[in-house]
C-alpha cells in the first residue's frame, strides 16, 4: 500500500462533541469512577472527583425535572418568560439558564423524591441535604478558587458523595420519571455509579481507621 492510499483511507479526525442531558450525566458518573481511583495515588485528584460528583447529582436533578416541557430546569423568571412567550405568541426568550443546584434539588425534593409512586419513596433525611449543600460549597470553593489557602479534611468526603449519590441513584433508576435513550446507556450509567459507590466506600472506611 502507498503513503497515499494509507493516509487516504486513515480515520477522519471527529471535529465536534456531541452530548445532551443524557449523555452529559452517564458521562459525569463515568469519570467520577475513574477519578476515584486516582485520590488515594494523588491526592489533588479530589478536586476532580468533587466536580464530577457534583456533574453528575446535578444531571440526575435535570433527567428527572425534563419530563413534560422541561421548564422545571429553569430559573423560575426564565420559565416565567418562556411561559409568557408561549401565551401571547412573542419571540422567544434569548436566554434560557439552567437553575442552581440547590434549587434543581429542592424541585426534585418537592416534584419527585417526595411524590406517591408504585416504586418505594425515598426518605430524605437532614443528612441528604446536609451533604448536597456540602458538596455544592465545596465544588463552588474550586470552581471559583481565589488567591487563598484552603484545608479539607477528606475523613468526612466519601460520605457526602455517597449520599448524593443516594439521591442521584434514585432519580435515575427508581423514581420512575427517567427515561434513559436505551437501555445500554441505562446501564452503562448505573455501571459507573456502581464502581464508585464501592470505590467511595472503600475511601470511607480508610478514612476511618
Amino acid at each position: 500500500m502507498s503513503l497515499n492510499t494509507r493516509y487516504l483511507t486513515m480515520p477522519r479526525k471527529r471535529r465536534w462533541l456531541r452530548t445532551d442531558e443524557y449523555a452529559d450525566a452517564a458521562d459525569s458518573l463515568r469519570k467520577a469512577a475513574e477519578t476515584a481511583r486516582l485520590v488515594e495515588g494523588e491526592i489533588a485528584e479530589w478536586k476532580w472527583l468533587l466536580i464530577a460528583v457534583h456533574s453528575a447529582t446535578q444531571g440526575m436533578f435535570v433527567l428527572a425535572l425534563s419530563f413534560g416541557n422541561g421548564l422545571l430546569t429553569l430559573k423560575s423568571s426564565h420559565a416565567d418568560d418562556w411561559l409568557k412567550a408561549y401565551q401571547s405568541g412573542s419571540p422567544w426568550p434569548q436566554k434560557l439558564g439552567l437553575d442552581y443546584f440547590l434549587e434543581l434539588y429542592a424541585k426534585s425534593k418537592k416534584h419527585v423524591l417526595s411524590r406517591a409512586s408504585s416504586q418505594p419513596q425515598f426518605v430524605i433525611t437532614s443528612e441528604h441535604d446536609k451533604a448536597i449543600k456540602n458538596l455544592n460549597d465545596l465544588r463552588n470553593g474550586f470552581i471559583h478558587f481565589g488567591a487563598q489557602g484552603w484545608s479539607i479534611e477528606l475523613a468526612g468526603i466519601p460520605t457526602i458523595c455517597l449520599r448524593c449519590l443516594d439521591v442521584a441513584e434514585y432519580l435515575g433508576w427508581q423514581s420512575d420519571v427517567v427515561r434513559w435513550r436505551s437501555v445500554a446507556q441505562s446501564k452503562r450509567a448505573r455501571r459507573a455509579l456502581n464502581a464508585l459507590r464501592g470505590r467511595l466506600r472503600s475511601l470511607e472506611r480508610e478514612y476511618q481507621r
